[in-house]
Formats: structure tokens, C-alpha cells, sequence
């Protein structure tokens, strides 16, 4: 997908008198294959116009939210987070209709999504990241443990390395992963518990190691963020 008509657009959408029709079209090319890996790469490239990336980063989100999931695997849950996703699509099942079909994201570009939205949260700072964050948390809530196995694996990986950015950023998804977890019934918190196994010790090391050796106001904001983790997971 041509990235420069998909920019335009976006910063189409900050403009009061262009927004109606912008949002118009990106309502139309969003179902595109394609659409979310052409969002992630304006909202890398740095040479765009910085409204562009946060409107792109804002959309995404929204897109997510929306289009992750459709309406029969959402329609049977009880939790009130992911219900949102159907009120947000606003589905009505016609009558005499069993079963409801949406627009849902695709395979392809689900997979590529699942693949690289940590490394993109690494390599954004704020506002964009907050988004991202947030979208991440979307896809956390709908997916894991059963759809997106390797995001543990690419947790560690980003706590295990030297890249005080990368533990950073793994932290504050890896949070909203616990997050999701925080209230629920013993008996339902099994894939948490075995996530911790892996990681808590992992995050006593890492805590242990800035306490320790780094006393600049990032390492305190990732101690912090760890003891959030673990008052969040022993709740």
C-alpha cells in the first residue's frame, strides 16, 4: 500500500474542515490488506509530519479495537473488557440470522502485528507510545495465551537484553498483560501463574541489578514499574 496518499489522509483528519471526509476515506481503505503494516510504518518513519504519526498511532488503536476481534468469538464471553469490542462495533444480529460476520482484521496482517508492535513500542516515545501501549493491551485481552504464544518469548528477550529502552517498553506491555489478570478468579489466572514462573525471577534480577548499579531517573521509573508488576500479580 502507497504510504503518501494514506499520510495525507491522516493529516487530513487534524483539520476540522477536511476530518469528516478523511475519516470517510480511511473508513474505506482500512479494510485493505495491508492497512496496519502501512499505519506502522508512517508511525516509525521519522520524517514524517509528527501530526500524521500520532494521528496514525491513535487510529491504529482505534482500528484494533474495533476490528481484532468479530462479534462470534466475542459474543459468548463474560468479560466486560472484551465486550466492549462488540459495543465499540456496534453489532446488531439480524433476525433470524444465528451467526453475525464482521470486518475483522486479517491473518496476515494480525500476525505481522503480533510480531513486531513491541519493537515499535521501543522504538516510539511518547505520545505515540501510550497509544501503542494501549493497543497492545487490546490484542493481550483477545489473544494470549492461545494466539500469540511467542509474546512471552519476546517479553523475555526484551528484559533479558542490555537496552534500557527495550526493558522499559516490555514492562509497561508486560503490565497490562498482568493487569488483565489483576481481579480475576483463582481458578482463572492459570496462564499468569505460569507466565511468572518464567519471568518474576527474571524481573527480581533485573531489579536487583539497577538498584544496585543505576540510579538515573529511568532505571527508577523501571524499578517502579516492577514493583507495579508485582503488586498487580499478588493481588
Amino acid at each position: 500500500m502507497d504510504l503518501a496518499p494514506v499520510v495525507e489522509t491522516l493529516k487530513a483528519t487534524l483539520s476540522p474542515q477536511l476530518r469528516q471526509q478523511a475519516e470517510e476515506k480511511l473508513s474505506q481503505i482500512c479494510k485493505s490488506n495491508g492497512f496496519i503494516p502501512c499505519l506502522v510504518q508512517i508511525i516509525l518513519n521519522g520524517q514524517c509530519d509528527m501530526g500524521a504519526r500520532q494521528a496514525g498511532a491513535i487510529y491504529l488503536k482505534n482500528h484494533i479495537n474495533t476490528y481484532w476481534s468479530d462479534y462470534n468469538e466475542l459474543k459468548g464471553t463474560t468479560n466486560s473488557d472484551v465486550m466492549t469490542l462488540v459495543n465499540a462495533a456496534n453489532v446488531s444480529k439480524p433476525a433470524g440470522d444465528s451467526s453475525q460476520k464482521l470486518f475483522v482484521v486479517s491473518d496476515p496482517d494480525k500476525d505481522y502485528l503480533r510480531n513486531v508492535i513491541i519493537d515499535v513500542v521501543i522504538r516510539t516515545k511518547d505520545p505515540l507510545r501510550c497509544q501503542l501501549i494501549t493497543t497492545a493491551g487490546t490484542m493481550i485481552k483477545t489473544d494470549f495465551p492461545s494466539k500469540w504464544p511467542q509474546f512471552i518469548n519476546q517479553i523475555h528477550t526484551c528484559l533479558s537484553t542490555d537496552n534500557i529502552d527495550a526493558c522499559e517498553s516490555a514492562l509497561l506491555i508486560f503490565y497490562t498483560l498482568v493487569q488483565h489478570y489483576e481481579y480475576k478468579k483463582t481458578e482463572d489466572r492459570g496462564p499468569i501463574d505460569e507466565v511468572m514462573l518464567v519471568v518474576l525471577p527474571l524481573l527480581h534480577q533485573r531489579f536487583m541489578q539497577l538498584f544496585t548499579h543505576n540510579d538515573s531517573d529511568q532505571s527508577a521509573l523501571i524499578q517502579k514499574q516492577i514493583l507495579k508488576i508485582f503488586h498487580a500479580y499478588t493481588q
